[in-house]
């Protein structure tokens, strides 16, 4: 049986496996030889992943549920994690999956501090953009936005707003985007148009949804410090992705003058700027601002498709198989009166009482009926009448026991019993029959 908290630890394990997979070929070709949009698009593979709940679907794919099966049938294959329902209510848990089942706890209330802590920021960030006051735009400034919305074909309702309360230009908003610029914004026409530009693509582009999703991903795998580092990449990567679309119809002097600005706006105070619920032009590391200038800067000749279809499909193999490989914990039923159970995990020996077995070795037939089995070859004359049932063995082993279960017939005269196949074996480190 999956719960909740060994999905979460596979959806973390896979999105992790993704993630490194593309740090891994980022650094030795992507940064050289793959776009902006690519590196951006191969990205969201593992958001997929540490979002999505694959290891649930585990039990409708046949295969691996026939696996999961065999591995709770067959003794020590079952592993740490096991649950024995004995009936009336009462289950036992390996300690493993105790740990597991505490863990999951403690993460559920960290993730739901910190989502309460999400809100609180973004009630906060709310009530700041409702106190901005905004000031009129002048017919050119209206005109080149709806203009420029309209060739990026960016929703009808996005809004312009213009104050003095801000520094630099960014965008917010997914149902109701808007792009805020400063009230001080005194800049050619052409620049104007490339910051414009810069913020409608943000839009274009959904990445403020995809920072919220990641932002939830961060939420629900708290514990996982790659899930930060994948957020710093991704809104990086944004940035950068959106600096490749506008500087594509720039010259050299257009890329130049659109670098000052981004210089000229990062050097500049603003109460907005670094946080997750904008989106703006100058709100990266040193580091990373360098890369962009450099992104803007640079005439990098569009990548074969090739590479990075074979990169996306290595990231989704690697990251399916991460997310399948975990079986669910092995549930087995213990009724009363039956000895169909694999004992292999002792975690469960302190929980069974003392049970005298009749003898070291009987039969018990499809009624219930017990009869030993006798240790001498019964008489040749007999003609045997056999019935079906079980015959038990109980092999004494230090201060432990083995109890192996067999399919076998008796002879209701004589006793003689013919043993079939062992199709269960108890293993115990203090024997208590």
């Amino acid at each position: 049986m999956f719960t909740i908290s060994s999905i979460r630890l596979v959806m973390a394990l896979s999105g992790t496996v993704v993630f490194l997979i593309w740090l891994i070929v980022d650094q030795i070709y992507g940064q050289k030889h793959f776009t902006e949009k690519w590196r951006r698009n191969l990205l969201l593979i593992s958001l997929v992943f540490y979002l999505a709940p694959f290891p649930a679907l585990t039990k409708y794919f046949y295969s691996l549920e026939f696996i999961a099966e065999r591995r709770c049938l067959y003794g020590k294959k079952d592993g740490p994690f096991m649950i024995i329902n004995l009936g009336n209510g009462q289950t036992l848990y390996s300690p493993a999956e105790k740990f597991i089942r505490v863990l999951g706890v403690f993460i559920t209330v960290i993730c739901i501090m910190y989502a309460c802590y999400i809100l609180i920021v973004y009630w906060y960030f709310k009530r700041m953009i409702q106190k901005i006051k905004s000031i009129q735009l002048s017919p050119g400034e209206g005109s080149t936005f709806n203009a420029l919305k309209k060739n990026f074909k960016v929703h009808a309702k996005t809004a312009l707003i213009k104050t003095h309360d801000i520094s630099s230009p960014f965008a917010s908003g997914v149902i109701h985007p808007m792009v805020f610029l400063p009230e001080d914004f005194n800049i050619e026409e052409s620049g104007y148009q490339n910051i414009i530009k810069h913020e409608l693509t943000h839009i274009r582009h959904h990445d403020m949804l995809i920072t919220i999703l990641a932002v939830t991903a961060l939420i629900l795998h708290w514990y996982n410090p790659f899930c930060y580092y994948y957020l710093y990449k991704l809104q990086n990567l944004n940035e950068m992705y959106n600096d490749e679309m506008v500087a594509k119809s720039m010259n050299r002097s257009e890329k130049t003058e659109y670098c000052r600005l981004m210089i000229q706006f990062s050097i500049q105070p603003d109460s907005f700027r670094q946080r997750a619920l904008t989106l703006n032009l100058s709100g990266t590391s040193k580091k990373t601002f360098e890369r962009r200038i450099d992104t803007v800067m640079s005439t990098k000749k569009k990548s074969s498709l090739l590479l990075p279809i074979i990169t996306g499909m290595l990231c989704i193999c690697m990251g399916t198989c991460s997310a399948f490989a975990y079986s669910e914990a092995c549930e087995q039923d213990v009724l009363e009166n039956s000895y169909d159970f694999n004992s292999d995990s002792y975690f469960i020996e302190e929980y069974m009482e003392d049970e005298l077995l009749p003898y070291d070795e009987f039969f018990t037939d499809e009624a219930g009926n017990v009869s030993p089995v006798p240790s001498i070859e019964p008489r040749v004359s007999c003609r045997h009448s056999y019935k079906k049932g079980t015959q038990t063995i109980h092999i004494k082993k230090g201060k432990g026991c083995v109890i192996k279960y067999y399919h076998s017939n008796q002879c209701q005269k004589c006793k003689k019993t013919i043993r079939g196949k062992l199709y269960n074996k108890q293993t115990w480190k203090v024997c208590r029959h």
